[in-house]
C-alpha cells in the first residue's frame, strides 16, 4: 500500500495547487492494516486510510465518531478536492 501513498500524495498536491487552494504537509501514520494520510486545520482533520486495497476519506470536526466524522470511499487523489475545500474552510 505504501506505493499508492507515494503515487497519491504528489498527484493531490498537483490538484489542490491547480485549484488554487493552499498546500500542507501530511502527517504519515502506519495504522498496522495499511497507512493513513492526516492533516489539520483548526478543530477540522482529514483523515485518508490506504487498507486493502481501498482508499477512505474521513472528515473530523469532533470526538464522536457517530456526530463529529464522516466518512466516504475515493477512487483517486482529485476525488479529495471536495475534502480539502471542507478542510480549509470552504465548504460545510
Amino acid at each position: 500500500m505504501i506505493d499508492v501513498v507515494v503515487r497519491w500524495l504528489p498527484e493531490l498536491e498537483s490538484a489542490v495547487h491547480a485549484a488554487g487552494l493552499p498546500w500542507a504537509v501530511a502527517h504519515i501514520c502506519d495504522t498496522q492494516q495499511g497507512y493513513a494520510l492526516e492533516w489539520w486545520r483548526g478543530k477540522r482533520g482529514l483523515y485518508v486510510r490506504f487498507e486493502a486495497g481501498e482508499v477512505e476519506a474521513i472528515r473530523v470536526w469532533g470526538v464522536n465518531i457517530n456526530t463529529e466524522m464522516a466518512s466516504r470511499r475515493v477512487q483517486s487523489p482529485t476525488d479529495l478536492l471536495e475534502e480539502w475545500r471542507w478542510l480549509q474552510g470552504e465548504s460545510e
